[in-house]
This record gives C-alpha cells, sequence and structure tokens, in this order.
C-alpha cells in the first residue's frame, strides 16, 4: 500500500523513467521478500531463527560438552567455521538477487507493454520478435537466477552438513583423546543432541538468505520512496489569489523530473523543459493553445496542472479544483456512466446534459444497457472518437472548477461532431455547457481560432506569441500565428494538398476485437453489456494432469534424476546411523578403530530421501508393538493432512484470485496518474487499493489462522510418538540391546520432526502447484487460428504457404476484394458487417467514412484477420492479389500490410527498436524512412541517435512525434497495401502537409485505405466507400458520389 501511495505522487517523467513492471515489482517481490522475514508458513523459517537458532546451537554444545568432555570442542570449532561460511555465501547469493530484481523489473515492464499493446503487434506480425526479446531478457534473468540458487545451495550444504560434521568431529576427537570406549549410551545421548542441531542449521540458511535479500529489496523501496514526488498539492496560494483577474505564470522556468537531482533536461539533448515562460490565461473565458508537432502545447498545459515543477519564476496556478481531459483518454474498467462520474456524487439532471453536449446519445443508443454498459481495459471496445467524447464528457461534468483544462480533445471526432462539441461545450456565445468558466484548449487544429477569447502561441517549447484573434491577426500580421493561420486556410481550401489522398481524422480505434459500435457488439453471449468477467475458481482436489505439465515443463532427466538423489541421499544418511550402532556395539577399540571410523566418515557425507520409511522400519522391525499405538497416529496424520489441505488449498485460490484486482486497479492507476490528481481522486484511488488488499488479506489471515490450527495438533501427535517409543522402550528393555534402545529413541524424534514436515511439504506443493494449475488455465484460453510461439514460428517458417513459396513477392499488386463478408464479435451477438461486397484495384485509394459505428474499424480488422468471419456461415471471403486471407498463415497476412494505427505505439526501447524490431533493416534505410517522416532533425538532437531510449508509452516523445515515427516504420516494410486510421489526427497543418506528400511519393503505386471522418479531406481519391450501419451504402468516386445531393457522402459535406 506504500508503494501505491507513493506512486500516486510520482511525476509522469519519473512514472515513465522506472517503468510500470519495477513499480509493480516492488509492491510485489520487494514488498513480499520484506513480509517473509516475519511470515512463517507450512514450510518456510521466520527472522525470529536469527535469535532462536543461535540459542539453540549453544544449549545444544553445552549438553555436548557435559556427555563428551573435551572432544566435543572439535565440534564447537567445526561450528564456529560454518555459521560465517554459510553467511558470506548467502550474501553472495544476495548481491546476485539484485541483478535478479533488475531483470526481473526489465521483464515486467515489458511484458506490461506487451500486454497494452498487443494488438498492434499484431497488427504488424511482430509476435515472434517480441518473444524473441523477452526471451533474451528471460534468459539474463534465468542465468542471475541460477547463480543466486547455486550460491544458496552452497549456504544450504554448509550448515545441514553440520550435524554430520559435528558428529564426526566429536566421535573423532573422543575415540583418539578419551580413555573411555564410546558406549551406546555417551554415543547415542551425543546423536540425540546432535539432532538438537538439525533444525536450526537447516533454517539459518534460510534465514541469512533472507535476511540479505530482503536487505536488497529495503533499499531499492528506499531508494524509490525517496524520490521527489509531485509538488503540485504544495503550490497553494495565498487567499488574495482569489480576487486575482487571471492565471499568470511569469518568467518561469520547468522541468520534467525523473525523481532524481538532476533536471531530464540535463540528461538528454533534446528540450525538455519550458524556459522563460509568462503567461496569462484570462478568468471565466476560453484560451486556445495552438502550435506545431513538439512546440510544447501539452507540456505548458502540465504546468497548469502542476505537474511540471518551476525551477523558478512566478506560478500562480490553482492547487486545487481541475478537471483535464488528457490527449491519450484515460478509461478505467467500468461502465460508461463510472467513467464520467469518477467518484462525483450521481447528478442525473446534470449527466443527461452532459451527454447530450457531448454527442453520446447516438452511442449509448447502440449499447446494450446505455450508460451502465461497461467499457473494458482502457475502453478497449470503444473506438477512438467515443474515448475522447467520454473524456471530454467527465471534465465537463464536474460543476464549479477553477479551471477546466484540454488536451488536443477535439482531434479524434470529425468536423461536424467536434463542431456541435464546441459549441454545446465551449462556445460562450452559444450558451455551452462550459461558459463563462475557464477554458484552456490545446490544438494543432485553427478551425476554433477565431471563437476563442485569448491564444496562446507556443514554438519551440517556447511561448511564441500571446493575445487575442485580433490582435494576432492585425497588429503582428507577420507573427507565427498569422503564418499558421494562412497554412490552415490553405489546406482547408485545397484538401490535396492538405492530404495527398490521406486521411486525417477518424473516430475509430485501431485495433480491437470489438465493433465500432462500442461494447454492445463484443459483449457477452446474454448482450448483457458485462464484458470482463470474474476470475473462475476452480474447486475441489488438484488434477493429476497440473502435477504432470509440471514435470513435463521440467524435463524427464531433471525429474527422475531428482528423485534418484533424494532416495540415495536418504538412504546413505540411514546408513550412516546404523554403522554407528554396529560401531558402538562391537566394543572394539586399536586397529578396528580406523576402520569403523573411516567408514562412518563415508557414509556420514552422502546426503538423503526415505529417512521416514526407513525410521519406521527399524521402529517396527525392533518393537513389533509399537504398530499398535504407531498406526491410529498415522491414521491421525493423514486424516489432518487430507482435512487441512481442502481448507489451506481453497483459501491459496482465493488468495491468488484476490491478488488479481489489486495488481489489476495498480496497473489501471499508473496509466492514469495525471487524470487522477487532476480530479482530485488520490484519496478516492487509495482507498479503493485498500478495499481491494483488505480482500486479499481476509484469504491470507486465514490462511495463517488454520496454519496455527495445524501446528498445535501436529506437535501433540509427535509428542504421542515419543511416548510410545519411550514406554515400549522401558517395557522391552530386556529384549532390547541398549545401542537399539537408544537407536529407537533417537529416531522417535527425527520421526516426528520428518512428519511434521512431510505434512507441511506436501500441503505447500498443493498451495504451489495452484500458480501451474491456473497458468495451465491461462495457457488454454481460445486463441488465434495460429499461435506464434517460438516453437511455431520456426516450424511455420520452414513451411511456408504454397503461395508465398510460389509468390515470394505476394502481393505483387494490391488488388482487394470482399465478396459478402460478415463479421461477428461471438457467435450469439449480431453481426457487425452485414455481407460486405467491393472490389479494389491495385494501386487504387480508396477512403471509407461512415459515422461512428458503422463499421469502419471492422472492415479493417476483418483484412488483418484481427476477427474472423466463418465462409460457414455465409461470412464470405476476403482475397488479396487472388488469394484467400484464410489461406495464408497470420504472420505472413500481416506482414505483407503496413498500417498506421490512430494510437500510436511506442516501447521503452531504443529508436532502432521502434522502428524495425527485427533487426533486419540497415542504418541506412532507418535513416532513409526518418528523413522522409520529417524527424531527421529531431533524432538526431537525441542522445545516441537510433540507439536513444524511448521511455515507457513513449512519455518523452509528443503524440505527434510519436507518429511520426508509426509512420516511418509503415515506409521502412514497403508494401503494396497501405492502411490509415486517422494517421496525422495530432499533426499541424505544416507538418501534415510534408507527411502527405512524403506517403503519396512512397505509396505512389500502393493500394491505399484510409479511414476518413473529414471527408472534405479524401476528395481527390480515386474511390469512397460510405458505410451505414455495417453496409456498404456508396461505393464509387468522389464525382459520382458528389453528384448525388441526397446521398450519404454528399450530406457528410455539408459544412456543419
Amino acid at each position: 500500500m506504500l508503494v501505491f501511495e507513493k506512486s500516486l505522487t510520482l511525476s509522469s517523467q519519473t512514472k515513465s523513467t522506472l517503468g510500470s513492471g519495477k513499480i509493480l515489482n516492488m509492491a510485489t517481490i520487494d514488498a513480499n521478500r520484506i513480509l517473509e522475514l516475519f511470515y512463517i508458513s507450512t514450510c518456510t523459517v521466520s527472522v525470529h531463527y536469527s535469535w532462536a537458532a543461535p540459542i539453540q546451537l549453544v544449549i545444544g554444545m553445552l549438553l555436548l560438552v557435559r556427555y563428551l568432555g573435551v572432544a566435543s570442542f572439535a565440534g564447537v570449532a567445526i561450528m564456529i567455521v560454518l555459521l560465517p561460511t554459510s553467511a558470506a555465501l548467502s550474501s553472495q547469493a544476495a548481491r546476485i538477487s539484485k541483478k535478479v530484481l533488475e531483470c526481473t523489473d526489465k521483464r515486467l515492464k515489458f511484458l506490461n507493454e506487451l500486454f497494452q499493446h498487443i494488438r498492434v503487434i499484431k497488427f504488424y506480425a511482430w509476435e515472434s520478435e517480441m518473444l524473441t526479446e523477452l526471451d533474451a531478457i528471460r534468459g539474463q534473468e534465468l542465468g542471475f537466477l541460477k547463480k543466486m540458487i547455486v550460491w544458496n545451495a552452497y549456504s544450504k550444504v554448509v550448515l545441514q552438513a553440520g550435524p554430520v560434521l559435528v558428529s564426526l568431529g566429536s566421535f573423532a576427537a573422543y575415540s583418539y583423546i578419551q580413555n573411555d570406549p564410546l558406549t551406546p549410551d555417551k554415543a547415542f545421548t551425543a546423536i540425540t543432541l546432535f539432532s538438537i542441531f538439525r533444525l536450526p542449521l537447516m533454517a539459518l540458511p534460510q534465514v541469512f538468505s533472507l535476511i540479505f535479500q530482503a536487505n536488497v529489496s529495503v533499499k531499492r523501496l528506499e531508494g524509490f520512496f525517496a524520490m521527489e514526488g509531485n509538488k503540485r498539492n504544495s503550490q497553494a496560494l495565498s487567499a488574495s489569489f482569489i480576487s486575482d483577474p487571471a492565471f499568470e505564470i511569469r518568467h518561469a522556468t520547468f522541468k520534467w523530473s525523473d525523481g532524481s537531482d538532476q533536471p531530464v533536461a540535463k540528461k538528454e539533448s533534446r528540450p525538455a523543459q519550458l524556459s522563460n515562460v509568462t503567461i496569462t490565461i484570462p478568468k471565466g473565458q476560453l484560451t486556445l493553445v495552438v502550435g506545431a508537432v513538439g512546440s510544447g502545447k501539452s507540456t505548458l498545459l502540465a504546468t497548469l496542472l502542476g505537474e511540471l515543477q518551476p525551477e523558478y519564476g512566478v506560478v500562480r496556478v490553482p492547487p486545487s479544483d481541475v478537471s483535464y481531459a488528457a490527449q491519450t483518454p484515460y478509461l478505467i474498467n467500468a461502465s460508461v456512466q463510472d467513467n464520467i462520474l469518477f467518484g462525483a456524487p450521481l447528478d442525473a439532471a446534470r449527466l443527461q446534459q452532459v451527454v447530450k453536449s457531448c454527442e453520446l446519445g447516438a452511442d449509448l443508443a447502440l449499447l446494450p444497457n446505455g450508460l451502465q454498459s461497461e467499457i473494458g481495459e482502457n475502453g478497449a471496445t470503444l473506438s477512438g472518437g467515443q474515448k475522447q467524447r467520454i473524456s471530454i464528457a467527465r471534465a465537463a461534468y464536474t460543476k464549479d472548477q477553477q479551471l477546466y483544462v484540454f488536451d488536443d480533445a477535439l482531434s479524434a471526432l470529425d468536423a461536424h461532431v467536434a463542431s456541435r462539441i464546441f459549441e454545446q461545450c465551449f462556445n460562450e456565445a452559444t450558451g455551452g455547457l462550459l461558459a463563462h468558466r475557464t477554458r484552456v484548449l490545446s490544438t494543432h487544429s485553427l478551425q476554433f481560432a477565431h471563437l476563442a477569447d485569448w491564444i496562446i502561441v507556443m514554438d519551440n517549447m517556447r511561448v511564441a506569441q500571446m493575445g487575442t484573434f485580433q490582435d494576432l491577426t492585425t497588429v503582428t500580421p507577420n507573427g507565427k500565428f498569422a503564418q499558421m493561420l494562412q497554412s490552415f486556410g490553405r489546406a482547408e481550401e485545397d484538401p490535396s494538398v492538405e492530404n495527398g489522398g490521406v486521411i486525417v481524422r477518424t473516430g475509430s480505434r485501431t485495433a480491437s476485437n470489438a465493433s465500432d459500435a462500442g461494447v454492445g457488439e463484443d459483449s457477452g453471449p446474454s448482450g448483457s453489456g458485462i464484458l470482463i468477467q470474474d476470475e473462475e475458481k476452480v474447486d475441489g482436489d488438484l488434477s493429476w494432469s497440473v502435477y504432470t505439465s509440471y514435470f513435463v515443463s521440467c524435463g524427464a532427466i531433471l525429474t527422475v534424476g531428482a528423485f534418484a538423489l533424494l532416495f540415495a541421499t536418504q538412504v546413505s544418511s540411514v546408513s550412516t546411523d546404523l554403522w554407528l550402532t554396529n560401531w558402538t556395539s562391537s566394543g572394539s577399540t586399536g586397529a578396528s578403530l580406523t576402520f569403523y571410523l573411516s567408514v562412518y566418515t563415508y557414509l556420514g557425507f552422502i546426503t538423503m530421501l526415505l529417512a521416514l520409511l526407513s525410521m519406521l522400519a527399524i521402529q517396527s522391525s525392533t518393537a513389533p508393538m509399537l504398530l499398535i499405538l504407531l498406526i491410529p497416529v498415522f491414521a491421525c496424520y493423514v486424516a489432518y493432512q487430507r482435512f487441512y489441505g481442502k481448507s489451506c488449498r481453497e483459501l491459496q485460490r482465493l488468495d491468488n484470485i484476490s491478488k488479481s484486482p489489486v495488481y489489476a486497479h495498480f496497473t489501471q492507476t499508473l496509466n492514469g496518474l495525471v487524470t487522477i490528481r487532476a480530479f482530485q481522486m488520490v484519496q478516492q484511488s487509495e482507498r479503493t487499493q485498500a478495499a481491494k488488499i483488505n480482500e486479499n488479506t481476509k484469504a491470507f489471515l486465514l490462511l495463517n489462522l488454520i496454519n496455527r490450527w495445524l501446528g498445535v495438533r501436529l506437535e501433540f501427535l509427535g509428542a504421542v510418538i515419543t511416548f510410545a517409543v519411550a514406554f515400549f522402550v522401558s517395557r522391552d528393555h530386556m529384549v532390547l540391546s541398549s545401542a537399539m534402545a537408544g537407536l529407537l529413541l533417537s529416531y522417535s524424534q527425527s520421526t516426528t520432526t520428518l512428519l511434521n514436515w512431510l505434512v507441511r511439504n506436501q500441503i505447500d506443493m498443493e498451495n504451489m502447484m495452484n500458480s501451474v494449475e491456473r497458468t495451465n488455465e491461462y495457457c488454454h484460453v481460445d486463441t488465434e487460428p495460429v499461435t506464434l510461439t517460438t516453437h511455431h514460428f520456426e516450424r511455420y517458417t520452414a513451411a511456408k504457404s504454397k503461395t508465398l513459396q510460389l509468390r515470394p513477392l505476394w502481393p505483387e499488386h494490391g488488388k482487394i476484394n470482399f465478396v459478402n463478408v460478415v463479421v461477428k464479435y461471438d457467435p450469439l451477438a449480431p453481426p457487425v458487417l452485414h455481407g460486405i461486397s467491393f472490389t479494389v484495384k491495385g494501386g487504387e485509394k480508396v477512403g471509407i467514412c461512415g459515422r461512428t459505428g458503422a463499421g469502419k474499424s471492422s472492415l479493417l480488422l476483418a483484412l488483418f484477420r484481427m476477427v474472423a468471419f466463418d465462409s460457414g456461415l455465409g461470412g464470405g471471403s476476403i482475397c488479396i492479389d487472388e488469394v484467400p486471407t484464410t489461406a495464408l498463415m497470420l504472420t505472413e497476412l500481416r506482414s505483407r500490410m503496413a498500417i498506421i494505427p490512430q494510437d500510436p505505439v511506442l516501447f521503452a526501447a531504443s529508436v532502432r527498436f521502434n522502428l524495425d524490431p527485427t533487426g533486419e533493416a540497415s542504418d541506412s534505410a532507418l535513416w532513409n524512412a526518418i528523413r522522409k517522416s520529417h524527424l531527421a532533425n529531431f533524432v538526431n538532437s537525441l542522445d545516441g541517435g537510433l540507439e536513444a531510449q524511448v521511455l515507457e508509452g513513449g512519455e518523452n516523445f509528443s503524440v505527434g512525434e510519436r507518429q511520426l515515427l508509426c509512420l516511418a516504420r509503415a515506409i521502412l516494410r514497403n508494401s503494396k497495401i497501405l492502411c490509415l486510421d486517422e494517421a496525422t489526427a495530432s499533426m499541424d497543418h505544416a507538418t501534415d502537409a510534408l507527411i502527405q506528400a512524403s506517403i503519396r511519393e512512397e505509396f505512389a503505386s500502393s493500394t491505399v485505405l484510409t479511414i476518413a471522418h473529414r471527408v472534405e479531406t479524401i476528395l481527390d481519391y480515386d474511390k469512397i466507400l460510405v458505410l451505414k450501419q455495417g453496409r456498404v451504402a456508396e461505393f464509387g468516386t468522389p464525382a459520382e458520389l458528389r453528384s448525388k445531393p441526397k446521398g450519404e457522402f454528399a450530406g457528410m459535406l455539408k459544412k456543419p
């Protein structure tokens, strides 16, 4: 919980620098290592053994001195050598564990990115490359893990050999120093004392390991807690601020902080801070922040949210009461209503007003439960426009805020919807919902600039101009704003210049297994709108298949070898004690002493498995009457094991299942820190996390309670066994030799200890196998028709489809033919595409348009086989250059096409890796793609160029820069088919025009499919495909469709 609370204070840059994987690792592995110091499970030790074990050893050595005299000092000397040796070995293992944790951080960070961006990975057919990268990270982690285990094993061997070495040293010294023979009473009394050493000597290596590893985790957590947090709450201003006429920032310089004392700007060559910023934001008015890609618009808004700390200057912004809509919408895994309210009280009238103002009514009508419909993790089943409108609705729902901040919130919307939302939410002249509020809206588009009360122009991380629209256009007609306005005007007049036949805006999602209509078309079979199902808890005993799968994963050689080694070591241990019985009974002295001692030494150095059965066999054969009592005692052991095992197993399952919501909420919170802080939802998030942790703690505490219940009963049964042996030994003392009586008494204590450990180990094994069971369950989740594991990939590479064997350059032309394509997201759900049929010739440029929910994204998903269509159920077919897409393996199909998605995805790796994870492209090819995507100057400015590191989520890149890198990927692939999904939504018009020129040049002979909301940008395309309610409404040239005055496309061209 402390890690969660601290993470809520981290700046965005600090969080990205650390990575979600490392933060989660500290909240799980590091926290658990500290817990393990004080927690005794079924088979582990706690930190209290660090003082209890030495006391046991000291008492045992004192008693040994009493019986063996000075000879026992040989054993004491051995013990003095063994303890620091074991500690040193454990310390070395702890040093390696630090490297293990670093590798684990890296692996979890990479896995987190893979899960978050799995759709994009599938679009690019990068599964094998990502698996290779993951295997490399895991291999490095396993290498360090093996070294750590080896050092820990050395430590355990040193101390677990202690009883044998101490007994060997003591008996050898006694035999050569003392004049008295080693009698059975002394020998077996000493053996009983040596058995006292067994538990503390077994515990100490684990204690050493726990302490040293916990120390590593404490230092990691200490460094994390010492990181500089976000100081927004400490920027409270004086009461006189309320009466001031404006929010102000004067002569201030801001830095992005990564939590250390050194600013990020000093660590990288690119500008990472705002310098000498002076701005005024009038109260109760609309302020527009405009600028090109990477000019600093989002960074400036971050200062208003308190996410950037001033190095110097005067900052006068509200310390609280801010509403915020992020450029990349942050949505929680809940219903639409919960996402809009975001913890605020329900005001039904206000909610309906917000839904209407944000144009959500039509979308809610398509959802099975309207406002109560679940939207999935990060709004996975919504289109880009739907996500953004819900984000705007959340910000607009809060009333009486001092400041409303919208970061490029209208970019994902088509012109008609954006215009209506602006009029209904932002425009004071039309009585918008937020009229008379202080509104700040960043944008690269100047569509609404003339309606703004105040405009701030950003250029190269500085404030270039500031003033009213009239001032910026008349007083400084040659200023930066005037130049932008001229560029925007030319783009609006000539869409072909701006777009070059490629789309700019869209409201559809990039890649999802849901329709454009939203969650309703991707809901369960019942159509209830419940998207995320609770994790299923398996009841009853563990299936043998779980154990089988685990041993198969371990390998036959390892499994058989381990059992054989355990068997041999235990047999040798029992042989050691039997040899000592023979020695002490023989009464031999002189030369035979060397013989007995040599054999004892040989047997003493071989370790054990069947100790329990061997002991029981000896006890039963020498004192048959013991069976009368031991059989019911053992029956009690079995009964307790079965009764306790059932309860423990189910509680362990509950514990595992209840952890998933804890981690899920943690990850979800890390993805939306800025939004959570802006809405003052920190305490609410902490309460939610605490509630989830408490649910998990219930099962955890019950596990501890029943563990104590078992412990009391096992100790009682052990006392019964010891009493029974002592009773029968005293009763049959005339039958048994003193040596055998001593052996029986010694084994009675060992039998009790081993029975306790047997029961606990068996239960602990079942609990651990519960993780294997859950892993198996996940591994059997339905997958795509072709699963790309490393093994499969190698097999597929060796045996490509016949099409690619005969036509290695396929697709040669890029002809696409849809024939009666019907797509469902669930067998029981209604179709989202109804018999779609059309043909695109090779090299044609086709614009796809239609309202949100029309099926535009579903069309692209079907083309990439991200959703299935069954020809047996009238699903039709999709052919590319006369080859059915279903005749190809997924990796073959997707790797031969290129896509620029709506949401630009970057990975926490080098620029080179983000462009080409395959590593096949040369430096010259990479730089060629970078130049053609107009990123050369930017990449050159980075430390390391192509090797410069991208932070998690691309946080050190603006959204526009991320999109440019995605364009470079497409240029690098050089495919005959290019699909664009709102590829330039985050571009200013000047940059957009350059990008479209690059696309026209690089993909002149390629087929281009572009989803468009701003239909004027596709007027120079060869064909226009208009979709409506999952059907083809119109298909033809722009001229043909414009000639139909009542047609769908003609209606879209009308000005809003």
